[in-house]
């Protein structure tokens, strides 16, 4: 494999695994911290709903016995006495039901029911939470009988809870985008560091390759202290090394050529007396 093709891969390598290890562990990040926000969100508005729904029961109750204290019968006035929480059911994000067993004693707005497939409470016994999606809206709602000896009466409260969950989705969606700019601009300044820190090495390979072909005054350019400058010079240093032998081995090799060319012409003369003489005795 050639130098260019390692170079890519090791750069590209590291680029790569890098970037998937950023995208990985950020966008797992926000992902925590999404589902964190979410179940926040969650408690907030649910316990809101609670806080309302005991507000509003206990007030309920307090009036029932206020009616009871003066011999006056609590069914026929309900709805006067309901109507006293209009800034509760005045908001368009409220609703409130009371029901005797099963009958609708009083609602706010359109009927109030309890979504299919929850708990439905029990006398005396805890209050029911749920949340439940109705007409594409996020919707919390509280379930809970009053107290003995009104055990007969169950309240329903609705609070539409689509604001709280929207803002929650564009906060989300936001840190998402905002990953996704971040992670652009994460990968561009990756693949610059990574040029820059593979750049000398890709001038080694070339000075390597001059060196080779004979240029064996090339050398690498020196800039700084740090670990690429330390081994910048130590390839210099071994570069001058090389130049050095093969100097020298130059110059061996030319008075090896010297002494057999002196050593040629002093062997001519005495060859040619004996030639002659050959021939004269031939």
């Amino acid at each position: 494999k050639s130098d260019t093709a390692w170079r890519f891969d090791v750069k590209y390598r590291t680029f790569f695994a890098t970037l998937a290890l950023f995208l990985i562990t950020f966008h797992l990040g926000i992902f925590v911290i999404s589902v964190t926000t979410f179940q926040d969100t969650v408690r907030r508005v649910q316990e809101k709903s609670l806080d309302d729904h005991f507000l509003i029961t206990s007030m309920l109750l307090k009036d029932f016995q206020a009616l009871e204290s003066r011999n006056m019968k609590a069914e026929g006035s309900i709805a006067a006495l309901l109507q006293t929480y209009s800034f509760f059911s005045g908001d368009r994000k409220v609703r409130l039901a009371l029901y005797k067993g099963t009958d609708l004693v009083y609602s706010s707005g359109r009927e109030v029911g309890w979504p299919s497939g929850f708990a439905e409470p029990a006398a005396g016994g805890e209050r029911v939470v749920s949340m439940h999606k109705s007409d594409g809206r996020t919707v919390v709602a509280v379930s809970g009988m009053l107290p003995e000896p009104y055990e007969t009466y169950r309240m329903v409260y609705q609070y539409d809870a689509t604001e709280a969950f929207s803002s929650w989705k564009r906060t989300k969606d936001t840190m998402f985008w905002i990953a996704a700019l971040l992670s652009v601009l994460l990968a561009s300044g990756l693949l610059y560091l990574l040029h820059r820190i593979f750049q000398p090495l890709s001038l080694i390979s070339k000075t390597s390759r001059d060196i080779a072909a004979g240029a064996f005054d090339t050398r690498l350019p020196v800039n700084g202290k740090d670990e690429l400058s330390e081994m910048a010079r130590s390839f210099n240093h071994m570069a001058e090394e090389i130049q050095r032998q093969m100097t020298e081995l130059k110059e061996a090799a030319e008075k090896k050529q010297q002494f057999i060319d002196n050593f040629a012409h002093e062997l001519r003369t005495p060859l040619t007396a004996i030639y002659g003489y050959a021939e004269y005795l031939q």
